[in-house]
């Protein structure tokens, strides 16, 4: 999402996922996404306390960090529910090496197909951890994450020894 930078509206043409997580939804890029998981994999807690790391689960045959959204504001992972879905991020930045990471979230994504004839005004960061813009979709506030960031939290996850 770097390249939004900049910009007073969303690109056009743009497929995105509406993330519920906690009271907040986010928005990210559909070819930001390699899988979404509905059925929960086995969680290794970490032996870290940090607020924004649920743990590590197993995918696909490598073991990846699951990051805590609500976690990055100091208050700590909610808990996974029944209703919880697992988005299996690709690390395209400094934790390419490791590949992907992932992020909990409270619900089923929904999917946005942004197109020419709709006006998405953005706004710069609303001076959260974590959120690069924000906007207005359907008349409620909706998040942008900042994908760069939460890429270097799961770096920092492994390098801190938290990986099995």
């Amino acid at each position: 999402m770097k390249d939004l930078i900049g910009l007073t509206k969303l690109p056009q043409n743009l497929d995105g996922l509406l993330l519920p997580v906690g009271v907040d939804t986010l928005l990210v890029p559909m070819t930001c996404v390699a899988e979404i998981i509905e059925e929960r994999p086995a969680l290794t807690r970490s032996p870290q306390s940090k607020p924004w790391l649920h743990g590590w689960i197993d995918w696909r045959k490598q073991h990846i960090p699951l990051l805590a959204f609500e976690g990055l504001e100091g208050i700590g992972p909610m808990p996974l529910t029944e209703t919880s879905q697992i988005i299996i991020f690709n690390a395209i930045g400094v934790g390419a090496e490791r590949g992907f990471f992932a992020l909990a979230i409270d619900n089923l994504p929904r999917p946005m197909r942004f197109s020419e004839e709709q006006d998405l005004p953005i706004a710069s960061s609303p001076e959260r951890t974590g959120i690069a813009f924000a906007t207005i979709i359907e008349d409620k506030p909706v998040l942008i994450p900042d994908l760069e960031y939460l890429e270097q939290l799961s770096v920092e996850a492994a390098l801190e020894g938290s990986i099995a």
